[in-house]
């Protein structure tokens, strides 16, 4: 069980895996708003704030608009030799992100 799981982690990296199965297993289940709850608090603590009130989703696919936009002109070559990210809350956050903006 997943609160198996929450009970025993030390950290939130103990814990990220679990989230993400979660979130996923609410949108299954067609619990939409328990998701998005579950997937903006794991987003809070990982250094990713929104705002509660807003259309969640409405703004993830905004910004990752924004991003699309911002590498659209790089040449493929130019986004291989870009240095890659190595911070894994933020790579959490991003897949969290993509996951909620579906």
């Amino acid at each position: 069980k997943l609160e198996a799981v929450f009970g025993h982690a030390r950290c939130l990296d103990d814990k990220l895996v679990s989230f993400f199965t979660l979130v996923n297993a609410l949108f299954a289940q067609g619990k939409g708003h328990q998701a998005s709850e579950a997937g903006l608090l794991v987003l809070s603590q990982l250094g990713e704030s929104f705002p509660t009130y807003s259309d969640i989703k409405s703004i993830i696919v905004v910004e990752y608009a924004k991003a699309k936009q911002m590498i659209g002109d790089k040449t493929d070559e130019e986004i291989v030799t870009m240095k890659a990210i190595d911070d894994d809350h933020k790579i959490a956050a991003m897949r969290l992100m993509f996951i909620l903006a579906h």
